[in-house]
């Protein structure tokens, strides 16, 4: 599991769920009203948050 401590940010926990699968897969998890509200967004705009969470890893070395 990655985590990401970030306040105001929806995309904070990362999971790798690709041990046992086929295909490699990172899942993340938010909830209650953020998750509303993402819910509004469109594909691109949650694809594009969740890749700006994800180069934050990448930048620190993970």
């Amino acid at each position: 599991m990655w985590t990401r401590v970030a306040p105001g940010h929806p995309f904070r926990e990362w999971f790798n769920t690709s041990p046992g699968l086929a295909d490699t897969q990172l899942t993340t998890l938010t909830g209650g009203d953020v998750a509303l509200a993402w819910a509004e967004k469109t594909d691109h705009q949650v694809q594009a948050a969740a890749l700006g969470a994800l180069a934050t890893f990448m930048a620190a070395g993970w």
